[in-house]
């Protein structure tokens, strides 16, 4: 949604489905990379929604495109939260503020596991925080819920 989102819902269901399809293509990817005889490649995800400031920051000699702020803050903590917690190909895990955008729907035909509460670090507010594992199959009960 950067520089200017189409509003909070659906900035939050674009990010989970971005998740999703960097977890199905990192399955393909690792399928190719293990006929060619190469090793697997891992990655985790953080996702947290709020406000941020974007833009191109620096000064005249070097500009970058860059957002900052809580929001930007809390999904790197979450990238990186323990990271020997990592089961699968891609990990991601998304706070409540991202979950609870999702229409319940949607929500609803995701699997998630719940990690609880993490205080994280530079914030004094613990976010809530679940683990994206992908899409339900059709026919099952698709999420724990609290």
């Amino acid at each position: 949604g950067a520089p200017l989102g189409r509003g909070a819902e659906a900035d939050a269901l674009d990010a989970i489905e971005a998740c999703l399809a960097i977890q199905r293509g990192l399955e393909t990817l690792n399928h190719d990379l293990a006929a060619d005889g190469a090793p697997a490649m891992h990655m985790r995800i953080g996702v947290h929604s709020g406000d941020v400031l974007a833009g191109s920051m620096g000064s005249s000699e070097r500009l970058e495109y860059a957002v900052i702020g809580d929001t930007v803050n809390c999904a790197s903590r979450l990238e990186s939260y323990e990271k020997n917690r990592q089961t699968n190909i891609c990990r991601v895990l998304v706070s409540s503020a991202t979950r609870d955008l999702l229409s319940p729907e949607r929500r609803d035909s995701l699997l998630w596991e719940h990690w609880g509460s993490l205080q994280v670090k530079g914030r004094q507010e613990p976010l809530d925080v679940w683990e994206l594992r992908g899409s339900a199959p059709a026919d099952s009960p698709a999420s724990q819920t609290p």
